[in-house]
């Protein structure tokens, strides 16, 4: 009876035995990280080699290369290109019996592996690895990402930094330190700000910090030498999945040289301005308070402005005339004044003359001067000259009657210049002299035969 229990307890634990390494065994091959159970052996040349004892499913995905194929044969029969380095690893850990862990590539397969070694049993090891491969790719993206970003930052004309949820720069560019002479860090670059320009800058960003709102300053940062200049610093906000600031990102741009353009150029617009309106009301009151008629002609003739000199020589308004073509013009002179328009419109005038009708029914003598037309328009001016033809024709007319006199005289008559020159002698004079006019005019009284 006692050997039939203990044979049935035998059956037993072999039962559960199995039954175990089955449950391992379905444990083993749904693993997702590659499995290997080798042993180290020597072989013949003395060299040392690791037998495949097992391997699981995710290593024949990860290795492409069959179970069948690898159990029972070495590494280096399967892979000879990496054997050298691996047995090493793998001999130490069998003889040792301490456990190491590592990251290697595996060119043979092209693959970046996570793998863990221990000895299960003396001589023995066993192998855990993962393939890390695009974790291992997306982690040198990243880091060349980055590595690009700094370059890029540092090459930046701008100063990058980054700063705390509590507003404390806790990151900047080089460049700070290089244009400041300070660190930046913290709160240390309120140190560089323009006294005028302190309080206000930091009250800003205390605000942006407070309540979240983007950061935009102009601000004077002293530079190493001493001097001032102009920055414009913003910064940006990031959130948290919660909905809380996690960080700053921020800028900071040398705006002097633009700065003080922009200044420059502020300043002259304004001159320009100043300028442009002393202009024009200088045009506006020569427009207002010239005597002479100044009138602007679309090239058609019509009036299109007249200054108030209109009414006093014309007796009109300028909304009596304005819009109207060659109204005013002398009935006598409409031939004229149409050639007269036609040579303004084309080069200008230099005092060409048309007679006007004027609001009270006299007429008056216009002498017309303007510039070539300007974007369909012709600038005119127009004297007043009917009292100097007038003149001019009195003394025309008394200067006739002069001669007249002077020339029907029985006395001897003649002009002089002061300095005694004989300018004209009437027919009297030369008559009683035999003498022509060509003997005497121009030369001394004096040396005539008068007397």
């Amino acid at each position: 009876m006692d050997r039939s229990r203990e044979a049935a307890e035998l059956r037993e634990e072999i039962a559960r035995l199995r039954a175990r390494e089955q449950r391992l065994h379905g444990l083993f091959e749904r693993f997702q990280e590659g499995f290997i159970l080798g042993e180290t052996i020597h072989l013949p040349d003395g060299r040392l080699d690791f037998r495949y004892l097992d391997v699981n499913e995710a290593w024949e995905r990860m290795m492409g290369i069959p179970r069948a194929e690898a159990v029972g044969r070495t590494l280096r029969q399967l892979l000879p290109d990496v054997a050298e380095d691996w047995v090493l690893f793998l001999s130490e850990v069998a003889t040792a019996g301490i456990p190491s862990r590592l990251c290697r590539h595996v060119a043979a397969v092209d693959r970046w592996l996570d793998v863990c070694m221990f000895q299960p049993a003396p001589g023995q090891v066993a192998i855990l690895f993962r393939d890390i491969t695009d974790r291992k790719q997306a982690f040198d993206r990243l880091r060349e990402s980055e590595d690009h970003y700094k370059h890029a930052v540092e090459l930046s004309p701008q100063i990058a930094w980054t700063a705390k949820p509590n507003g404390e720069v806790d990151s900047i560019s080089g460049r700070w330190s290089e244009w400041t002479g300070l660190p930046g860090l913290g709160n240390s670059w309120e140190e560089g700000l323009h006294p005028d320009d302190r309080q206000k800058t930091i009250d800003a960003w205390q605000r942006s910090v407070a309540s979240g709102t983007p950061y935009d300053s102009h601000h004077r940062i002293k530079a190493r030498d001493g001097s001032f200049r102009w920055m414009h610093s913003r910064a940006f906000p990031r959130y948290g999945q919660f909905g809380d600031i996690i960080r700053w990102y921020g800028t900071t741009e040398d705006v002097h040289d633009r700065f003080s353009a922009e200044e420059a150029l502020r300043e002259l617009n304004a001159t320009l301005e100043a300028r442009i309106r002393q202009a024009v009301a200088e045009r506006d009151r020569t427009w207002a308070n010239s005597r002479d008629l100044q009138v602007i002609f679309g090239v058609d003739g019509t009036v299109k402005a007249a200054n108030p000199a209109l009414k006093e020589i014309l007796g009109y308004e300028e909304a009596e005339i304005l819009g109207d073509h060659l109204k005013i013009v002398h009935p006598d002179d409409m031939e004229l004044a149409v050639q007269v328009l036609v040579q303004a419109s084309t080069q200008g005038l230099r005092g060409q003359e048309v007679r006007a009708i004027a609001k009270d029914g006299s007429v008056r003598q216009i002498s017309w001067v303007a510039s070539p037309p300007e974007n369909g328009l012709i600038y005119a001016s127009g004297r007043d000259v009917t009292a100097e033809r007038a003149a001019d024709r009195a003394l025309r007319a008394a200067e006739a009657r002069t001669l007249s006199v002077f020339e029907s005289s029985y006395l001897y008559q003649g002009y002089l210049t002061p300095d005694g020159i004989l300018t004209e002698a009437n027919s009297a004079s030369l008559e009683g002299i035999r003498a022509r006019r060509e003997d005497v005019i121009g030369k001394p009284f004096w040396g005539a035969p008068w007397f």
